[in-house]
């Protein structure tokens, strides 16, 4: 059996679907599971492959190379000059597949970014469907009726693309609750009439889209960890609050959000420690000033990293305001995500299929 699992935009939320998928039959049925990306994305450096195809491996505890998991790497957004090796990609592809599926009850494929990548190479989700015989599922994010419209159109593309009907149906990721109703009323019915049933609807769930503190780092290009650098992985930031009042004002700001990242200038020192009393995540102190004593004595107390960066305020908030749902999945997400589809999926109506 083999399912490709695909979205009509980024930033779904589609790798953290799949391998949370993968584990949870794993888990329930005894399968052996497989993960196959058949293009990945190459990491900034060279001798870094692709980081879902790492987790994938860890994860379902694969017993391959990375190059097998993800046997080609390219640019997601210059790819072009690499058109002469279209044989080539299409061969490693297709021996990858011979090797991984022959090996596993089910393999889980997870297409590029979306749907009509690398369309240019015939390596489309509908085309590598076609290839290796796949079913095909959108995980579909939305707010409103023209995500209906864009499922529609995408199914009709697929099952055009491939010739065949290919789209077993989709499952919406992170919906929020007042869209929730509006989806099981109006939108269900409507997408059954085009034969597209809904596997399920998983809740929009903060801590699964939220970046981690190192997110936050490493969207900052640079900076200096001061204290708490052991802790940056295990807290998430939902909040992002600039520290440009006096401390009494910011602390009534500070009590009414949790685990917030706070911007101030380390030239302010009470609104820094105002900020450490109350459940903030960590401390970004713009400009190269250096907090002073208390300040660095009452972070490390409490676990709360503390980054200086060379940016001005306004520099280093642009930097990080679009982060928030584009961070890559790690450990901790696909238990959660594991939990969410065992609640609002049913996947034992996804392995019928794959069994017809």
């Amino acid at each position: 059996m083999q399912l490709l699992i695909t979205s009509p935009t980024g930033y779904s939320g589609k790798t953290a679907v799949a391998l949370a998928l993968a584990l949870l039959i794993k888990e329930k049925t005894g399968y052996s599971v497989g993960y196959f990306k058949p293009i990945g994305k190459p990491g900034i450096h060279e001798d870094v492959h692709d980081e879902d195809a790492h987790l994938a491996k860890t994860i379902l505890e694969l017993d391959y190379p990375l190059e097998l998991i993800s046997p080609v790497l390219l640019r997601p957004t210059r790819y072009l000059e690499e058109i002469r090796k279209k044989e080539e990609f299409h061969q490693k592809i297709h021996a990858a597949y011979e090797k991984l599926s022959a090996d596993v009850d089910l393999l889980i494929i997870e297409s590029s970014c979306c749907l009509h990548d690398f369309i240019s190479f015939d390596l489309d989700a509908a085309m590598l469907a076609k290839q290796f015989d796949s079913k095909i599922i959108l995980i579909v994010t939305g707010k409103d009726d023209r995500t209906t419209d864009t499922i529609l159109r995408e199914k009709f593309f697929l099952e055009q693309r491939a010739g065949t009907s290919i789209c077993s149906g989709i499952i919406f990721n992170f919906i929020e609750p007042y869209v929730l109703e509006r989806i099981q009323g109006v939108t269900r019915p409507l997408l059954e009439q085009f034969e597209v049933p809904i596997f399920g609807i998983i809740p929009a769930e903060t801590s699964i889209v939220a970046p981690s503190v190192s997110d936050i780092y490493n969207a900052l290009g640079g900076g200096e960890i001061l204290v708490g650098k052991d802790r940056m992985d295990d807290l998430i930031v939902e909040d992002f609050l600039v520290g440009a009042m006096s401390p009494e004002a910011a602390l009534r700001w500070f009590r009414r959000s949790v685990r917030k990242a706070v911007i101030l200038g380390g030239d302010r020192p009470d609104t820094a420690l105002a900020a450490l009393t109350t459940d903030t995540s960590v401390l970004i102190l713009t400009g190269n000033l250096h907090p002073s004593t208390h300040v660095l004595v009452k972070a490390d107390e409490r676990g709360i990293p503390v980054i200086l960066v060379p940016y001005d305020t306004f520099s280093t908030v642009r930097k990080i305001e679009g982060i928030v749902g584009k961070t890559r999945p790690k450990l901790s997400t696909i238990k959660l995500m594991k939990g969410l589809i065992e609640k609002h999926v049913d996947w034992r109506k996804i392995l019928e299929i794959l069994r017809s």
